[in-house]
């Protein structure tokens, strides 16, 4: 999907997270959670996200325009291969640490020597301000660096702490505090003037406040208007301008919006909804300000029906922090005073984005709307939670037929092709585009759109539309060789070889199957003879699997075969391998697991064997588990030996035993 089509000033950056994380931090499937890695909202992040130049010592960021030093370290004055921001006898300028970092005293100093010396081509580089730092930094996919995979920097500096150019204004601007950055853990803390941190030289981007369409996103201003030291964010204000208003409120009763949405029909701020002009997004007017957990807060801004709209959910990181004002000592008060009044209730402390913190990913990242820290914490923990929606929904194109086409709009976002689903902002008008391929006919609309010429639809909601291409009718067949095979559990490839009937006929339509384990794709086709090159996975389950692969007017056969339970005849294995129990009994349990190379959804059940008549245990479970027995008092003056009997489903004829002794 690409990003937000919209008519807001800016679109916020995706964050690059696609996995979902429980509050244990392990993997779980994203489907309904409302999390960042299921919505994956914002601009797509382009490939390359990274392009080299001057000689490969700078780099420019594909996604928003901005040039950064190759060297994320300080530049070293002791480099030939750097400009010398040192006398000519070598001698190192006296702000210089030789670890790299600097101290806030210095950086203004030391960025004026990097221009006086033309650095790297350039005289007007700056220290990048907290968006534009995050906006590099940003990929909640990766940690330790949290950099996009293959980024071309060197010298990324543990641990990790780079300076910005943004003040933290809650303290008094004669003692100067700046934002500071985490690059390995991708918070962001103020630092003081003492502290010696990591300089990241930076130019070019939006400096003129002006959005630039060439970039996927665009970095605003931060709200900071008053400079507290040369080169600072105060001074420079790079990035896109503020709208004016920045909020519109829309004014709604318990059933949705008012008769005149510029009126308030009920007086009560709950029902109300604001969205900012900046971004397009909309947000709940009064937060009901109860402090939840982070599972419960997902699941209340899921469930959240306001203002007549149920595609509420809790905000990305990047979306939360859209909302920080680096003008103002408390974000909060800014939020719930700023005329005409258009939040109710914000509270100055932390709040619950829908993002996983990679690098402990039973944690998740918050935004302190006090004074704009964004830090990460268990995910266990009770914060608020601010639930936000992007008025409008996905336009999704399937393409059905036999033929080959592409599907574009107006405004971009689909390429149908490759990209055939994009979010559009509410009364969005999209008109679609079909072309077909040479030997192919675009037969027509089907969905939301109906007849051959260009689609037009207004976007107000999730809404899919059809487009079907047909081919000729032809007189070619296809042969194919071989028809059938059966793939290891490893899975692997096969090529398949592929005649025509004739010379001069079409390539064969290879549509994907169904089955997602299986992958085929023309690898050579001459008119007459080709190759269909079959992929499969490797398969985990105890299940032999067949996809039938359509190659032309044939059917190829791909069987897989199927997992053991006990690879090598190797029994499951128990932990502990046998209990002994005093006369008193009691309960217990033991850990079922199955040696390395197992199917993993082998069913097992366990039953005390027939003699066993004083254990008891009804245990059940799919790959590894637990059983958990009870003993009961052994009255007898005897020493009673017994076992518990494992069954696998897959394995019905075996029986694997866990012995249990209780003593007299």
């Amino acid at each position: 999907m690409g990003g937000v089509v919209s008519a807001a000033t800016i679109e916020l950056p995706r964050t690059g997270q696609t996995t979902c994380y429980d509050s244990f931090g392990d993997e779980m499937v994203c489907t309904g959670t409302g999390q960042d890695g299921e919505t994956q909202y914002g601009a797509v992040l382009p490939v390359p996200r990274f392009t080299t130049d001057y000689y490969g010592q700078t780099v420019v960021d594909n996604l928003t325009g901005l040039m950064w030093a190759l060297d994320s370290r300080t530049p070293d004055p002791y480099d030939p291969n750097l400009v010398i921001c040192a006398p000519d006898d070598r001698e190192v300028s006296p702000w210089y640490d030789p670890t790299g970092s600097l101290l806030l005293y210095d950086v203004s100093e030391y960025m004026a020597c990097l221009n006086a010396n033309n650095f790297l081509g350039y005289n007007d580089w700056r220290l990048p301000n907290r968006e534009e730092l995050r906006s590099l930094i940003l990929d909640y996919s990766t940690n330790e660096p949290a950099l996009p995979a293959g980024y071309p920097f060197i010298n990324v500096e543990a641990p990790y702490l780079y300076w910005t150019s943004t003040s933290r204004l809650i303290k008094d601007p004669v003692d100067l505090d700046l934002w500071i950055y985490g690059v390995g853990s991708m918070n962001m803390w103020s630092g003081s003037e003492s502290s010696g941190r990591f300089v990241w030289p930076v130019r070019a981007g939006q400096t003129d406040g002006n959005p630039d369409p060439a970039y996927p996103a665009n970095l605003r201003k931060t709200g900071q208007r008053e400079s507290l030291a040369p080169g600072d964010d105060g001074e420079i204000q790079a990035g896109v301008s503020w709208p004016d208003p920045r909020f519109t409120v829309t004014y709604c009763d318990a059933s949705g919006p008012c008769t005149n949405p510029a009126d308030d029909c009920d007086l009560d701020p709950s029902n109300d909804v604001v969205t900012d002009n900046l971004t397009g997004l909309t947000w709940m007017r009064l937060p009901d300000n109860i402090q939840r957990t982070w599972d419960e807060s997902l699941g209340d801004a899921n469930d959240l029906s306001l203002c007549g709209y149920s595609n509420w959910r809790l905000p990305n990181i990047n979306e939360l922090d859209s909302m920080i004002h680096s003008g103002e000592p408390d974000i909060a008060v800014w939020l719930n005073t700023s005329p005409p009044y258009y939040f109710v209730g914000v509270e100055s402390s932390w709040y619950w984005s829908s993002t996983t913190d990679r690098a402990f990913r039973s944690t998740a990242m918050v935004v302190n709307l006090w004074d704009g820290s964004i830090s990460n914490d268990s995910k266990t923990q009770h914060y608020y939670a601010w639930p936000v929606r992007l008025p409008g929904g996905v336009l999704t194109v399937l393409k059905t037929g036999e033929g080959l086409g592409t599907v574009t709009s107006v405004p971009p976002g689909i390429d149908c092709g490759s990209d055939c689903s994009q979010v559009f902002l509410e009364g969005t008008v999209v008109d679609l585009t079909a072309v077909a391929e040479i030997g192919s006919t675009f037969e027509g609309w089907s969905g939301a759109c109906s007849g051959t010429g260009t689609c037009t639809l207004t976007v107000n909601s999730d809404t899919e539309v059809t487009a079907t291409f047909s081919t000729p009718a032809s007189a070619c067949t296809y042969s194919i060789f071989p028809k059938t095979y059966i793939f290891p559990v490893s899975g692997g490839p096969i090529g398949v070889a592929v005649t025509a009937s004739d010379f001069g006929c079409p390539e064969p339509s290879v549509p994907a199957p169904a089955e997602n384990w299986a992958h085929p794709t023309v690898t050579s086709w001459n008119g007459k003879k080709g190759i269909v090159r079959v992929v499969v996975d490797p398969s985990f389950s105890s299940v032999q699997r067949v996809s039938n692969i359509k190659i032309g007017n044939r059917i190829f056969a791909a069987t897989q075969r199927k997992r053991s339970c006990t690879p090598g005849c190797v029994p499951p294995i128990f932990t502990p391998s046998s209990s002994i129990w005093s006369q008193a009994g009691g309960t217990g349990s033991f850990a079922i697991s199955f040696p390395p190379g197992a199917a993993v959804d082998c069913i097992w059940s366990a039953t005390p064997s027939p003699r066993t008549t004083w254990v008891s245990t009804d245990s059940t479970g799919t790959g590894e588990g637990i059983v958990d027995y009870s003993v009961a008092p052994n009255l007898s003056a005897e020493i009673r030996k017994g076992n518990i009997n494992i069954h696998l489903l897959q394995k019905p004829l075996a029986v694997y035993q866990f012995k249990v002794r209780q003593l007299d």
